[in-house]
């Protein structure tokens, strides 16, 4: 005879709120994205995670059509100090900004400056204590840096050759690869 049961071992909280914002002009376009959270879990002493987290990420967005065919625009992000269970996670900014110019339909060039103050990157700092042997616990502590790239100025030049034409195909019903039409019709 077997009686199987469950138990929460932990039980959490989580709160938050996220703001999305946009608009579009006849010249000008905006996107604000934001997101706030706060989690609290608790339970048995002996389960990884435990404690509170909590941070804020923010994006924006925005291009601004000029005289000309031209357009700048801008995208943003930031994130404030970050709380996890083991540590934190360093702010966050980042800002990119954008040049385009159409010289005729067929010619254009973009100038971009990825990471304008040259401020982004992830930083992280953690500490835990690790059970290698009954009852035997150690510190482990992590730090950890990562940048994708630093600031980046690129120039680039597009030009079409001919114009492009979406070909059409007509095909007859039932008359693909699969001939009868029936089971797995390949027709493309």
């Amino acid at each position: 005879y077997q009686v199987l049961s469950w138990k929460n071992n932990a039980r959490s909280r989580k709160t938050g709120f996220e703001l999305m914002f946009a608009t579009q002009m006849q010249k000008f376009s905006m996107m604000i994205n934001g997101n706030w959270w706060n989690e609290k879990t608790w339970g048995a002493p002996d389960i990884d995670g435990l404690g509170t987290t909590h941070g804020f990420w923010g994006m924006l967005v925005g291009e601004l059509k000029l005289k000309n065919d031209q357009k700048i625009s801008m995208y943003s992000h930031h994130s404030s100090p970050m709380k996890i269970t083991t540590g934190t996670i360093k702010p966050f900014r980042r800002m990119d900004l954008t040049y385009k110019k159409e010289v005729n339909p067929k010619f254009n060039f973009t100038i971009k400056l990825k990471d304008v103050f040259d401020t982004g990157g992830f930083s992280i700092t953690t500490n835990q204590a690790v059970e290698y042997a009954s009852n035997l616990y150690m510190i482990e502590n992590l730090e950890a840096e990562s940048r994708r790239d630093n600031r980046t100025l690129s120039v680039n030049f597009e030009y079409k050759f001919g114009s492009f034409q979406k070909k059409k195909y007509k095909r007859e019903k039932d008359k693909g690869y699969g001939g009868d039409g029936g089971g797995m019709d390949m027709s493309y």
